[in-house]
C-alpha cells in the first residue's frame, strides 16, 4: 500500500528540533499526521493528529508503531549522543562501500526502548547506511538500510533517497522513497507546530511551488511500479522541510 506525506523540520539555535509529518494520500488517512519536538535533556513531545476527531493525542510510548509502519516513534526521533556509549566492533562493507561497524548502547534503560544498536557507517564521509536493532535480551528485532545517497546541495552533505525497515520477527517491511528535497527554505516558525498540524494539507503552501515540485517528483517516480510509502521533503532555514510518497 502506497502512502504519501509531507515532512517539515526545523532546527533552532537552542538545539530544539521540531518535525511535522502530514499525510496527503490515500483519502482514508488524508490530513492525519504526527508532530515531534525534541528538547535537549528532556523527553520528546510527540503528538498524533486524527482529523476525524480534530484532536491531538499525546503519544506516551516511543515503542508505538508510527502510522502502522515498521517504524516506531523512537525511530523517527533523533537520539541524543551523550545518552549512549559507543564501542567499535569491526569493519565490513554495505552496498559496495567500506564501513566502520560499531555498537551503540543506552547509558540508562529509559534512554531507549532498545537494548543496543549496531551501526554501519561509511568510511568515506561517515554516513550511516545500516542499523540493526536489538531488544533488552539481545534478540535482533529489525534492520534499517539507507541507500541511494544523493548530494543535498550543501557541501559534503548527503541524504538517503531510499530507506527500508525490515521487521525480522514477522518478515514485514516498510520502504520510504524520497520524491524531492529542499534545504534552507525559510520555513516559518508556525509551520512546525502542533496547531499547524491540524490544518488541512490542501492549505499547505511552503515552499511556494510545493504542489508543482511534488507532482514533478511523482512523474519522475512513475517508472517504479512497486508500491511503497513515499515522502516529499523540503528543509527549512535553521532546520528542514520534506515530503515523501
Amino acid at each position: 500500500r502506497t502512502r504519501e506525506f509531507l515532512r517539515y523540520q526545523m532546527k533552532n539555535p537552542d538545539a530544539t528540533k521540531r518535525t511535522l509529518l502530514k499525510f496527503s494520500h490515500p483519502n482514508d488517512i488524508k490530513d492525519m499526521g504526527t508532530f515531534n519536538e525534541e528538547v535537549k535533556g528532556q523527553d520528546d513531545l510527540q503528538y498524533l493528529y486524527l482529523p476525524a476527531t480534530d484532536k491531538l493525542r499525546r503519544v506516551s510510548s516511543k515503542s508505538t508503531s508510527w502510522m502502522g509502519s515498521d517504524f516506531n516513534f523512537e525511530d523517527i526521533s533523533e537520539a541524543e549522543f551523550e545518552n549512549f556509549s559507543y564501542s567499535g566492533l569491526s569493519s565490513g562493507t554495505f552496498d559496495g562501500h567500506a564501513c566502520h561497524i560499531y555498537t551503540k548502547t543506552p547509558m540508562k534503560p529509559e534512554h531507549s526502548i532498545y537494548g543496543k544498536q549496531v551501526e554501519w557507517v561509511r568510511t568515506d564521509g561517515f554516513l550511516p547506511v545500516k542499523t540493526a536493532y536489538y531488544d533488552k535480551e539481545g534478540k535482533e528485532l529489525k534492520v534499517f538500510e539507507f541507500t541511494d545517497l544523493r548530494d543535498s546541495g550543501l557541501a559534503g552533505v548527503k541524504h538517503a533517497w531510499k530507506i527500508v525497515a525490515r521487521n525480522l520477527q514477522d518478515g514485514h517491511s516498510t520502504e520510504l522513497s524520497r520524491l524531492w528535497l529542499r534545504l534552507d527554505t525559510g520555513l516559518a516558525e508556525q509551520c512546525a507546530t502542533p496547531d499547524y498540524l491540524k490544518k488541512s494539507i490542501a492549505f499547505y503552501n511552503h515552499p511556494a511551488d510545493l504542489w508543482a515540485i511534488w507532482e514533478d517528483g511523482r512523474k519522475k517516480e512513475a517508472g517504479d511500479k512497486a508500491e511503497r510509502p513515499m515522502v516529499s521533503q523540503a528543509l527549512g532555514k535553521g532546520g528542514s522541510v520534506a515530503a515523501m510518497p
